[in-house]
């Protein structure tokens, strides 16, 4: 069984693991009362896998129905030089 580590990042270092927790943009990890309660909402607009930590069930989500709404013309965003995506959303 793999170990689930929480996340590293400067501001998340030392703190609990909540509810749900980020793998990449477009993935994340829900906790069973999380996926209880979202499940009806995302369950055709994701694929979900089932895993087991030491202490609990725990599911990945793989979001597949990606909808861009940003508003371009009302937003202020940062993108990156070298591709030109969005970076940071401002506003």
């Amino acid at each position: 069984m793999s170990k689930i580590y929480p996340s590293e990042y400067k501001d998340e270092v030392d703190k609990p693991i909540g509810d749900v927790f980020s793998v990449q943009i477009s993935s994340f990890i829900l906790n069973e009362k999380s996926y209880r309660v979202l499940y009806q909402y995302i369950k055709n607009e994701a694929q979900m896998f089932k895993i087991k930590s030491e202490n609990e069930n725990l599911y990945v989500v793989n979001i597949t129905n990606i909808i861009d709404c940003l508003d371009y013309d009302k937003s202020e965003f940062k993108r990156f030089t070298s591709s030109g995506r969005i970076m940071e959303l401002i506003k």
